[in-house]
C-alpha cells in the first residue's frame, strides 16, 4: 500500500501533525495553494495539481516539485489531485485543509470526502484524525483519555467497538450526539460496523 499527503489551499490548525504525517508517507502533493501551506511547514512537495489561480505569484525554488496543471472548470483542484493520486497508485491519502477556509468550501470538501472514501483510504488530519468507515473491523491507535465520536453518515448504522469507555455491540446509532465524545481507555481501539457508514473522529487530547 502506497501512502501520500495532500495539502489542500486552506488556513493549517497543526503544523506539527502535518510535519509528522508528512515523514511517514511516500509522496507529498498540494492541491495549488496548498503549496503555500507546505512551505510555510518546511515540507517540499513532490507535485503541485489544479489551475494555479491561488498559487504563490513568486513560486519557492523547488527544483525536484513537478507543477500539473488542470483547468478542468468541473472539478475542484481537490478532485483534481485525488484522481491523479489514485492514477498514480495511491491507495491511502492523508488529507490537510479540509475543514479551513470558508464555509462553502469545507462543505463540498467534506463531500469530496464522502464520495471518494469509497475509491481511497481517506483520513482527514485537520486538529485529529478523521475517517468515514464502511462495513469491515477497525483497529486505531489511541491513548487513555482521547476523545473518539462516532457519528452515522446513513440513515442508521450498526457497530461495535472494543476499548471505548461507552462500549457498543452491535448497536444501531442514527445521525445526531449518540456517537459524540466517547473516550478511549488504552493504547488502542477497535470499531466494527456491520451496516451503513460511520465518521471516526479522534480529536487531539
Amino acid at each position: 500500500m502506497s501512502d501520500a499527503l495532500l495539502i489542500l489551499n486552506a488556513p493549517l490548525p497543526d503544523k506539527k501533525m502535518l510535519r509528522a504525517v508528512a515523514k511517514t508517507v511516500d509522496l507529498v502533493a498540494c492541491a495549488d495553494g496548498g503549496l503555500r501551506t507546505a512551505v510555510d511547514c518546511g515540507i517540499v512537495p513532490r507535485i503541485v495539481i489544479g489551475d494555479m489561480d491561488s498559487r504563490p505569484k513568486r513560486l519557492p525554488k523547488l527544483p525536484d516539485t513537478v507543477y500539473l496543471c488542470d483547468f478542468d472548470e468541473d472539478r475542484s483542484d481537490f478532485e483534481k489531485s485525488l484522481a491523479w493520486l489514485e492514477e498514480a497508485g495511491f491507495n491511502r491519502v492523508f488529507v490537510s485543509g479540509v475543514r479551513g477556509g470558508r464555509v462553502d468550501h469545507e462543505r463540498v470538501n467534506w463531500g469530496i470526502v464522502r464520495a471518494w472514501s469509497r475509491r481511497l483510504e481517506l483520513a482527514v488530519v485537520d486538529g485529529g484524525i478523521t475517517r468515514l468507515l464502511g462495513p469491515g473491523a477497525y483497529r486505531f491507535p489511541g491513548a487513555p483519555g482521547h476523545p473518539v465520536s462516532l457519528i452515522s453518515d446513513s440513515a442508521s448504522a450498526t457497530l461495535s467497538t472494543k476499548g471505548l469507555r461507552y462500549a457498543l455491540k452491535k448497536e444501531r446509532i442514527l445521525p445526531g450526539s449518540r456517537g459524540l465524545s466517547n473516550i478511549c481507555l488504552g493504547k488502542s481501539f477497535t470499531v466494527t460496523v456491520h451496516a451503513g457508514r460511520v465518521w471516526a473522529s479522534m480529536a487531539d487530547a
